[in-house]
Order: C-alpha cells, then sequence, then structure tokens
C-alpha cells in the first residue's frame, strides 16, 4: 500500500519523536569492592596496575554488548593513600597509621620543616596531634597524590571505555594546593568512556575521624554529574546517611557511593546502642545491628527519595597497617516504587563486585 505524501513528510518528526521517548540501550553499573594491601601504594605503577586488575575482572562478569553504557565505582579513600607513594620501603612497613606518618616526617625534612611551619601558622594544640600532621603531609604531596589519582582514573576509563566514578582521595582543590593551609576535602572524580573529566565532588558530611584532617565541602556545589549514561548522583560514603545530600541529588538517573567501613564487615554485626545520624555507638545484647542501621538510614533506606533507577555502594576490602576495611556492597534497582535489592559481603584478599542493569535514557533536548 502507498504512503501518503503527507505521511512521508511527518514520518522523519515521529520516528524521531519516537527514539526520544524509546530507551537506547542498557546501563551497567558495577561497584568495584577493590581488595588493596599497603604493597598496592609502593609506587604509581602498582596503584594502577592493581585498580586495571580489578576493572578488568570486574567487567569481564558482565555479558557487554555493543551501545551499553558502563558505570564502574571504586571504593572511597582509594587516592587518600597515594600520599605514601614514593616512600621507603621501611615506612610503608611500619605497623600503624600512626607509624606510619611519623616515619614519612623522619625520612623527610622538607615535609618536617613544612609541617613545623604549618604548625606555627595555625597556632593550635591540635597541630601536634597525628591527624594534624597527616593533613600537613596530604597537603604536601597533594599535586603529586592528585596526578596520579587523575591520570590513572582517566587512563582507566579510556582503556575499558566506561564511566568511571574514581573512589576518592583527600585533597585540596586544585588551585589551592598551594595555598599554606589550604582545606583538604575528600573527592571523588567522575570521567566519560574517553578519558575526560566530567565532574568533581566533594564530600558534604566527613565521619568523626575524618574531621581531624577533612573539611566538609559546601552544600551548594553539590550536584548530579551529566554522563553519557545519564545524571549520576554521587555520594561519598556517610554523605549516604543524610537527606540533604538525596534532596540535592534528587533528579540523579542514577546514585553512586564510594565507601570504606573502617574495622570490616565485623563491625556491621555489632550491635548498636544508638545513632545520632553521625556515628554508631556500639551496644551490647540483642537490637539492630550496624549493618541494619546503615541499610535503614544510607542509600538503601533513601534512595526512593530519589527519581534514580538503581545505585550501588562498593567498599573498599583489605588491611592497611592496623586498619581493617571491608563492608556489605549493595546494589539497587528500582521496581515501579520498590527497589530490588542484592548484598554482596566483601571478601578479604578477594575482589568482589556488585552489579546492576537498566534501561539507557539519554537527555533530549
Amino acid at each position: 500500500m502507498a504512503i501518503p505524501r503527507c505521511a512521508k513528510l511527518l514520518l522523519p518528526a515521529a520516528l524521531a519523536l519516537l527514539a526520544s521517548r524509546a530507551d537506547a540501550g542498557t546501563v551497567r553499573m558495577i561497584g568495584v569492592q577493590l581488595a588493596v594491601d599497603t604493597a598496592v601504594y609502593a609506587s604509581s605503577a602498582a596503584f594502577a596496575r592493581r585498580l586495571d586488575e580489578a576493572v578488568t575482572a570486574g567487567l569481564a562478569t558482565l555479558d557487554r554488548k555493543p551501545g551499553e553504557q558502563i558505570i564502574v565505582v571504586l571504593p572511597e579513600h582509594i587516592g587518600t593513600f597515594l600520599a605514601f607513594v614514593g616512600e621507603d620501603p621501611k615506612v610503608l612497613a611500619a605497623p600503624s597509621r600512626a607509624a606510619v606518618v611519623a616515619k614519612a616526617f623522619l625520612g623527610n625534612g622538607a615535609l618536617f620543616r613544612y609541617h613545623l611551619a604549618s604548625v606555627l601558622r595555625s597556632r593550635s594544640w591540635k597541630a601536634f596531634q597525628t591527624y594534624y600532621a597527616l593533613t600537613s603531609l596530604l597537603r604536601y604531596k597533594a599535586a603529586a597524590m592528585w596526578k596520579i589519582y587523575t591520570e590513572t582514573g582517566s587512563a582507566l576509563a579510556a582503556r575499558h571505555r566506561v564511566i568511571l566514578v574514581a573512589g576518592s582521595i583527600s585533597s585540596p582543590r586544585p588551585e589551592e594546593m598551594d595555598l599554606p593551609l589550604a582545606p583538604v576535602y575528600g573527592t571523588s572524580a567522575v570521567f566519560g568512556p574517553d578519558g575526560s573529566l566530567l565532574g568533581i565532588v566533594r564530600k558534604l558530611h566527613p565521619v568523626m575521624e575524618e574531621t581531624l584532617f577533612l573539611t566538609p565541602a559546601p552544600a551548594e556545589e553539590l550536584r548530579p554529574v551529566e554522563t553519557p549514561a545519564g545524571r549520576l548522583g554521587v555520594l561519598i560514603c556517610s554523605d549516604s546517611w543524610y537527606p540533604d545530600v538525596y534532596e540535592r541529588l534528587k533528579d540523579s538517573d542514577f546514585l553512586a557511593a564510594p565507601s570504606l567501613g573502617e574495622g570490616g564487615l565485623e563491625v556491621f554485626g555489632k550491635t548498636v546502642k544508638a545513632f545520632d545520624g553521625k556515628s554508631f555507638e556500639e551496644g551490647s545484647g540483642p537490637g539492630p545491628t550496624v549493618r541494619d542501621t546503615w541499610f535503614q538510614n544510607g542509600l538503601v533506606g533513601r534512595i526512593a527519595a530519589t527519581r534514580a533507577r538503581g545505585g550501588v555502594q562498593p567498599f573498599l576490602t583489605g588491611r592497611l597497617w592496623d586498619m581493617e576495611t571491608g563492608g556489605p556492597g549493595v546494589s539497587l534497582l528500582r521496581r515501579g516504587e520498590e527497589f530490588k535489592l542484592t548484598v554482596v559481603e566483601s571478601i578479604k584478599g578477594s575482589d568482589t563486585f556488585v552489579t546492576l542493569s537498566a534501561p539507557l535514557r539519554r537527555a533530549r533536548n
């Protein structure tokens, strides 16, 4: 049957309208629960190699098809420990975080003088605490750390053709790195499949221990990052506990929550006596666990306050000096008004992965 001329004229516009409303391909999210030890931070090459191994293994679990957009999410603080790259092996062999910071200072006269100048400027007794020394170390090495972190993230995203949420690093703003007392922020960089930097997200709500070396970022800076897979909201670990963060990210298509659970899975099984929205007070006997409270007050319990179609929360895994890390990684996929929850517990010494798959809806003008 012949198509009327008027219909022929309207056909391209109709097809374009249908295309604008249709899903185009698939978005896969994969949270990489990266297994680390101090050897990962022996050199920039060791760091890049460990990340590439983990991402390669994670992508191998997917049946990747042409046209799919892949969002890879790495854990919190993977870049923070770049502060020790280039140090003497004896420094990395220190038994604790306090000892490794002390050894780094003892072996570097320029760093010690830099810290002493910071102490004199701050005029605060807190300047003599280990965490203030860590802040000086992070400032002193900021440019070198940022270079390794961003170059590794960019190369990783481009090599695997993925959108990469590169965990996080503790860093001043690039334009403030030369300032004597520059604020240090929990910072996450997002890279596109071509390796380009799509956005930078800074942590609004550091936990109590982090406030000794991290500055809370201004809330007005937080917004979704525009990516080829849609709007991506990044909540760095404890930011996932706060309703104001979800309000600012409510129009996100997907949420990524790179995380670190100090104490490892053992901590998540402990009873919670109280939770004030900022920290857990451990109790004893029967009652809700840290895991229960984390799920209720974090991404699992709050994602429904947004329009997101899914989200993942991976945890750093392993042992770094005297710190054991791990946690119950999650993926959440919207099913109408509900979310399908998948939990993957971290395993010591092994990379594990939390994944989801959702239709891709590209934004249209």
